[in-house]
């Protein structure tokens, strides 16, 4: 891509309010090298364990929302001020094991007042509407956005088809992915969730980062 074209993406990027681009964390954002034009997004939004160092050309630095889910494994972040963290509690632990909610803020390692916890009601509205049960952090958050911006971009959701893996994991975890040893995404409905996606893309709801930028 010419420099030229860079900056005339750019200068659309720029114009748009009240947009959101979410990237997730699908091994297919090391095939464009987008982190120049991420970076010019009013709100971008990263999800659970992501990574910027080594991958910033390909999927940027900015980081204005933190997606998760206060899941085992989960990283610890130090977050700026200005950044906003949404939290994402399976409705079956709203439901019958509340007493997990009071360990957010020790999983998180930040204060109670610097995390959304995103309610029971609404939690439940998720599973209703896309008629999935525990519906993983990335889906929660394309319909958490879509509540609350005008459009939603998406970047990095391959809902584990091709690969398992992340693209962060290291070489050694991806063969041990690869060869079933470690297993990933097994606990939510992958393929439905990729249905859901393709639903929401066709009915112009939610477009792709690709899609995007050729428009």
């Amino acid at each position: 891509m010419s420099q030229n074209s860079i900056n005339k993406l750019k200068n659309k990027i720029k114009i748009e309010k009240n947009t959101i681009l979410i990237i997730a964390n699908g091994s297919s954002v090391l095939s464009y090298e987008y982190g120049a034009l991420i970076n010019t997004f009013e709100n971008v939004a990263r999800i659970n364990n992501y990574s910027i160092s080594k991958h910033d050309k390909y999927i940027g630095d900015k980081i204005d929302i933190w997606f998760n889910g206060a899941n085992q494994g989960l990283k610890k972040r130090k977050i700026l001020d200005q950044q906003q963290v949404v939290v994402f509690v399976p409705l079956l632990i709203h439901l019958n094991k509340q007493h997990r909610l009071n360990k957010i803020s020790k999983k998180l390692g930040i204060s109670s007042d610097k995390y959304t916890l995103v309610p029971k009601d609404e939690m439940s509205f998720y599973e209703s509407f896309t008629k999935i049960n525990r519906p993983t952090t990335g889906l929660c958050s394309i319909l958490w956005s879509l509540k609350r911006y005008d459009k939603v971009i998406i970047h990095g959701f391959d809902f584990f088809q091709a690969t398992k893996d992340h693209y962060f994991d290291t070489k050694i975890k991806k063969l041990l992915i690869k060869y079933g040893l470690i297993n990933i995404g097994n606990k939510h409905d992958n393929i439905s969730e990729k249905l859901f996606v393709d639903y929401l893309i066709e009915q112009n709801k939610v477009i792709t980062l690709d899609q995007y930028l050729q428009k």
